[in-house]
């Protein structure tokens, strides 16, 4: 009888402990708060999907990773559709280290209601799955839930490991009479069609695309021009952009569905429907995506590597359409790794500018001696430590891009223990701290970086840009890059022999953005919080007004795009005082 009982209890602890193996191999699943519906309906849904017991099978369950007025307030939410930035989402999700987070939204539809209930890949940016079902009350959709889940985590599963091509969808044209949260709602419902025939993903970066349109001065009613297309693409870091355009005829409305390759932006394949409602329209756009999806409709785009001329070869390259450029003598001769670090002996400057509100108010600034990279890492460099390469444009001498924040602090982290350095940080997501007296890597702080550059014009003169007053001879920007990043060192550099301080790739600094305070401060590292990193110098996508030394940006620390790098710092520990 007792061996008996042994051996239940072995058999029962087996169970258990494989029970609990295969939940934790589970991916991490994430819940976001439903929204939209009335009285907490949103809240309740949210709760019903983390309870449900078909979800367990399928991932590791973390409930409510936050709020919903967090994610309100957060200025990407699109309301229509409770949609938020992927790039939101991954902040909101990273301290809670998820694979996938799940994010729902309520709304009524004539007499019935409508879910959308999307699923998103946090690391790579990108819709992967969802659905949406229609009900009259929660206990019809009680009984849907199940069938809803299974149909969402089987998709995760099937295509989540695939590399698709990657599809952002570009502002949809549409008359006045036209209400925007049906449009949002017909736009998403295709986004689900296009990601659920596995043959895309989809990058929802509303508000990056709205950012690249600001500062490229894109009109809403042009956004799918060619030269806009290829513009978007390659700051999104995208194969394909789908273009949307709603047009009445008669009694039915049009929706014009196009996707276009960010390459070239030839159009690859489009298709059109008509509807008279959009709960009429709904699942012929669902159709759309799944048709546009089709396999005879998609084909794989690779970008070339990008050769580096030989010594040989004359001082004039080719943009283009006609156009060239004049590379500087000097930066021919250094086609190779990078050159190493130049110590910016410290001192007082006024950092900032009058030029716009960002850069006020004009404040005083002690900074420490410090160490400041010659040029941009490269993505050779890039490779020597990570084994890998993210760019969008490739060469080993090309500034390496698309990396995030976190990925530069990484590298950072890294390259300071293989050549035997103490690291200088510490810590996870937006726990992450720096050790300003640490030896190691590390990027610098804005106030380095504006110093740097302000060094760099000779502090005696008054220069807009760092080096001299003639951008095209010291950077690459949207007038002379060719719409693609250049070898660092092309251009001349500074009086501090620094490299592309203005343009090629904007720059990650340490610092949350946050407005200047007019109080006079040494070695300032910004907020110990915040929304933003920020980003300074332009990039070959910005405007000349962009490459100014004082100008000032920010970006979620999350985001990969072809238009950000970094630079590296390291303290002088002879005056690190922080």
């Amino acid at each position: 009888m007792v061996t008996g009982f042994k051996k239940m209890m072995v058999f029962f602890l087996f169970i258990t402990s494989t029970t609990i193996l295969f939940a934790q191999n589970n991916p991490r699943l994430g819940i976001l708060p439903f929204s939209g519906g009335e009285d907490g309906e949103g809240e309740t849904m949210a709760l019903l999907f983390s309870s449900e017991p078909e979800l367990a099978r399928f991932f590791t369950v973390i409930p409510r990773i936050s709020n919903l007025e967090t994610i309100t307030r957060e200025p990407q939410f699109r309301r229509s559709t409770g949609l938020t930035d992927v790039d939101t989402i991954a902040r909101l999700s990273r301290p809670h280290h998820v694979s996938y987070v799940m994010t729902g939204h309520i709304r009524s539809l004539g007499e019935d209601k409508l879910l959308l209930v999307t699923i998103i890949q946090v690391e790579k940016f990108r819709l992967i799955a969802g659905t949406y079902r229609t009900y009259q009350n929660i206990e019809e959709l009680e009984a849907m839930i199940p069938d809803i889940i299974r149909q969402v985590a089987e998709t995760t599963k099937k295509y989540a490991p695939l590399y698709t091509p990657r599809l952002a969808i570009l502002p949809v044209i549409f008359p006045a009479e036209i209400d925007p949260d049906d449009t949002d709602l017909l736009t998403h419902v295709l986004a689900l069609g296009l990601v659920n025939s596995g043959r895309f993903s989809v990058q929802l970066r509303a508000g990056a695309i709205q950012t690249i349109m600001t500062e490229q001065r894109i009109k809403h009613s042009v956004v799918a021009e060619p030269a806009n297309v290829r513009t978007i693409g390659r700051a999104l870091n995208v194969q394909n952009v789908l273009s949307g355009d709603i047009r009445f005829l008669g009694e039915d409305t049009l929706f014009i569905a196009s996707i276009l390759n960010t390459a070239d932006a030839s159009h690859r394949t489009g298709n059109v429907v008509s509807y008279q409602s959009p709960a009429d329209g709904m699942e012929l756009m669902e159709k759309l995506g799944s048709t546009l999806g089709s396999p005879s409709s998609t084909s794989l785009f690779l970008k070339a590597v990008t050769a580096e001329p030989s010594a040989e070869e004359s001082t004039e390259e080719d943009l283009g359409d006609g156009d060239s450029v004049i590379v500087s003598p000097s930066a021919q001769s250094v086609r190779t790794r990078s050159a190493g670090m130049i110590l910016v002996a410290g001192g007082s400057y006024r950092m900032g500018s009058r030029y716009s509100e960002v850069e006020r108010p004009v404040h005083d600034v002690e900074i420490d001696s410090f160490y400041l990279g010659k040029n941009e890492v490269t993505q050779e460099e890039w490779m020597e430590i990570m084994e890998s390469n993210p760019s969008y444009f490739k060469g080993p001498l090309l500034p390496v891009e698309s990396i995030s924040w976190y990925d530069a602090v990484e590298y950072c982290n890294k390259r300071s223990v293989k050549e035997g350095l103490v690291p200088a940080y510490q810590g996870s997501g937006d726990s992450i701290v720096c050790d300003f007296t640490a030896s190691g890597y590390r990027l610098p702080t804005e106030a380095e970086w504006e110093y740097a550059a302000r060094r760099g014009t000779n502090m005696d003169m008054e220069l807009m840009y760092t080096g001299e007053q003639n951008v095209n001879n010291i950077g690459w920007f949207t007038m002379n890059s060719g719409e693609k990043s250049w070898p660092v060192m092309s251009k001349n550099p500074d009086y501090m022999g620094l490299y592309d301080m203005s343009g090629n790739v904007y720059e990650w600094c340490w610092d949350w953005y946050e407005n200047y305070t007019g109080e006079r401060q040494r070695n300032p590292a910004g907020p110990a919080s915040g929304t933003f990193r920020i980003i300074r110098g332009g990039s070959w996508l910005s405007s000349e007004n962009s490459l100014r030394l004082t100008g000032r940006s920010g970006e979620v620390p999350s985001i990969r795009s072809s238009y950000i790098g970094f630079r590296l710092a390291r303290s002088s520990l002879g005056s690190a005082q922080r």
